[in-house]
């Protein structure tokens, strides 16, 4: 292997434990309205804190395409869409609605 294909591989790997191990986390983008800046909506975002890369958050250009190659992309969509359910309801527990894209 070259080193492409061994960070590949070791990416792979790291994925499968990071779902098993709950190293995901979403991170909220805000959306403006054109015509007043106020907030529209957000958008949730996956990122993955890697304990394997000193916790870094390892970019999703970097992982998304791996977990794809790898068939976890279906479990990676319910992680992210279980969790961004959750923060929506615990925003709406305070009183906040903001419309989510996910």
């Amino acid at each position: 292997f070259d080193q492409a294909a061994r960070r590949r591989v070791a990416i792979g790997a790291g994925l499968r434990r990071a779902l098993e191990r709950d190293e995901f986390e979403l991170h909220y983008q805000p959306k403006a309205r054109a015509r007043d800046g106020a907030l529209a909506a957000v958008e949730a975002l996956v990122r993955w804190r890697s304990p394997a890369d000193a916790g870094r958050l390892v970019p999703p250009g970097e992982f998304l395409p791996i977990a794809e190659e790898c068939g976890l992309m279906p479990a990676l969509d319910r992680w992210v869409l279980a969790h961004a359910i959750q923060d929506a309801a615990a925003l709406a527990a305070q009183g906040i609605r903001v419309p989510m894209a996910v």
